[in-house]
């Protein structure tokens, strides 16, 4: 027992050189070809992730949702903020962080284009 283990490649070079396999993706391929699907409302026919993105604007910017069954629903406060919230990080990312020398982390929001930390007019 013991001895030594012959490899086949050189000291420094990666056994793997490859690397690691991508790891498999279902849900996020059953998903996409679920949002491809086509719906037919009121006599046009879209995507129905065009259709949830549409839902999502209508809700943050009106504050409620008119489902494809005709069906309103007002959205409290709180359902706002979140779907405001989910649509801005999806868009913009979620914001930045800075590590400072002591190890405490610096949140630091961004507003407008210009770099400034006022409100984009």
């Amino acid at each position: 027992m013991g001895g030594k283990v012959s490899t086949s490649w050189k000291q420094g070079e990666s056994g793997n050189p490859k690397g690691r396999p991508p790891k498999n993706r279902a849900l996020t391929d059953i998903l996409e070809k679920a949002g491809n699907l086509k719906r037919e409302v009121g006599g046009t026919s879209y995507a129905q992730k065009q259709m949830v993105a549409a839902l999502l604007w209508q809700a943050a910017t009106t504050g409620t949702i008119t489902f494809p069954d005709g069906i309103t629903k007002a959205l409290d406060v709180q359902d706002w903020m979140g779907i405001v919230k989910f649509i801005y990080q999806h868009i913009d990312g979620p914001p930045k962080t800075e590590m400072d020398v002591d190890g405490k982390i610096m949140l630091m929001v961004t507003y407008g284009d210009d770099g400034t930390n006022s409100p984009a007019s």
